[in-house]
């Protein structure tokens, strides 16, 4: 088998319904009906070679059994070994008494990255069918062009002649990922080196099961292969990096990476002996303005020595705690969680360090101060989404706060009627935060109105209240429009 071959296949997995049929029995289902033969196919039993013709069918069947886990490989011109020549569908019809049809792989596999090395998915998938016992699947092999093609059957992810294979990431890097290579199951390779792939700003440092973490394997060395995997390329920092962001102590530094903007570094300098606290607000877990990165946190000292590494997007509630072990310059890189979360890799953020272990406050954005008893008109623009007004309370007294907006669409298309005036022109949902970001409420999206029902708190401590109105989720992106908002300590709606 070629290097570079690429084969598709899918896992099933049987928990068990009730199967009837035999092998050869006639069925009805959907838009086909079967009573021709059709080839058996038995796990383990290695390719199953033939050749169809365009427009043609060829039938197979295979013994499903329960608890048990099957792969399925197809090898044709769109995805196999080069060697050929036909197009095919595949489609797996499972429960045909009760006049079901599932279709699991088509003609059109999809997968590359930016990178540019092929996915797992390109080359077995996962499916699970549901059985009670054991039972007969059938395979139905469509052609879209004529020519050969194989199949086969088997109960690991080992292709059905025994092989396995390790693929190759570049990791972000740019160039042209080594090749694939399969080896019978339990052989062993030689990791290749960097040779026509690259990183800006970083050295080459070998090869791991992870974009992040894990076991670093060295080019040159010899790695046994007993699975089809991939191994993602090592990247390290060439430091100082171009032009980090200096951080203050406990003051907050908001971030955003984009399309061409995929990593961001910030820079503080720390004292031997000193206990230092790396704190960030980010998709996963944090306060404010919707931050919406799952963010990834690197820190190095400036002689390269990695001090954390957080794959895992917590850094608002546990944050990266270090005493530093010389004086110097720490080095923080912010980048998309690439292990744990799927594209689009680009949002926001905020970062900081301490040397407490209280997080520092986040700052509140600007507001506009609202009077007791009087309304304050707003807008929502096409670039504002969101305003934000705050006013005084007083431990143990109680609050109302009203709002004047519009109706709204829900995503059926069905109005809901938001009271007012009359006069205003956008639907909003509206929340409250004490001044440490406790949450004191938060309109609900479909049957809260703040007209005829105020949302009414009692306040816990003498502070500000920080009230945010936004532009509600099932309005139209960017619809514009006014709204007016307003606090009382009287249970009677300002006039």
């Amino acid at each position: 088998m070629k290097d570079k071959i690429k084969l598709t296949g899918i896992i099933i997995s049987i928990t068990v319904i009730m199967f009837l049929t035999t092998a050869c029995d006639s069925f009805k289902n959907a838009d086909w009906t079967f009573t021709g033969d059709h080839i058996p196919l038995t796990v383990g039993g290695g390719w199953t070679e033939n050749y169809i013709n365009s427009g043609d069918d060829i039938w197979y069947s295979f013994t499903t059994y329960s608890s048990s886990s099957l792969f399925l490989w197809t090898n044709d011109s769109n995805n196999g070994d080069d060697t050929k020549s036909a197009k095919i569908r595949v489609r797996i019809y499972y429960s045909p008494i009760n006049n079901e049809e599932k279709k699991f792989i088509d003609d059109s596999v999809s997968g590359s990255n930016s990178s540019g090395n092929p996915e797992m998915d390109s080359y077995y998938r996962k499916y699970y069918l549901s059985n009670n016992n054991t039972s007969t699947s059938y395979i139905r092999v469509t052609a879209t062009r004529s020519g050969s093609f194989a199949i086969g059957i088997s109960s690991s992810a080992v292709t059905p002649d025994g092989k396995v294979a390790v693929f190759f990431n570049i990791n972000r890097g740019s160039g042209t990922a080594p090749s694939p290579q399969w080896v019978s199951q339990g052989d062993s390779i030689t990791l290749p080196g960097e040779s026509g792939f690259s990183r800006s700003g970083y050295t080459f440092g070998g090869w791991r099961y992870s974009q992040h973490y894990s076991e670093i394997y060295n080019a040159g060395d010899s790695y046994e292969v007993n699975s089809i995997h991939t191994l993602y390329a090592v990247w390290i920092p060439n430091l100082p990096p171009a032009s980090p962001i200096p951080l203050t102590n406990a003051e907050w530094k908001d971030g955003e990476i984009t399309a061409s903007v995929t990593e961001i570094w910030y820079s503080f300098t720390v004292t031997e002996g000193t206990d230092y606290y790396v704190w960030w607000n980010s998709a996963y877990r944090g306060v404010g303005l919707r931050k919406t990165l799952y963010a990834s946190v690197t820190a190095w000292y400036e002689n390269g020595d990695q001090i954390f590494v957080s794959w895992w997007d917590d850094g608002w509630d546990s944050p990266c705690q270090f005493t530093a072990t010389s004086n110097g310059m720490v080095y923080v890189r912010v980048e998309p969680n690439y292990d744990n979360y799927s594209p689009p890799y680009t949002g926001t953020f905020a970062i900081v360090y301490s040397t407490s272990n209280t997080r520092p406050q986040v700052p509140f954005p600007p507001s506009t101060a609202l009077t007791n008893g009087q309304w304050t008109d707003g807008d929502i623009t096409a670039s504002v989404g969101e305003r934000w007004y705050s006013f005084p309370v007083t431990a143990g007294a109680t609050y109302h706060v009203w709002w004047n907006d519009d109706t709204w669409s829900s995503p059926d298309g069905k109005n809901w009627t938001r009271e007012g005036d009359g006069k205003k022109t956008i639907g909003v949902t509206v929340s409250a935060y004490s001044s440490d970001w406790i949450s004191v409420f938060e309109s609900e999206e479909v049957s809260h109105t703040g007209w005829t029902t105020p949302q009414s708190f009692t306040a816990d401590s003498n502070g500000t209240v920080y009230v945010k109105v936004q532009r509600h989720p099932w309005e139209e992106n960017p619809r514009t429009g006014t709204f007016a908002i307003a606090y009382s300590t009287t249970s009677t709606r300002p006039k």
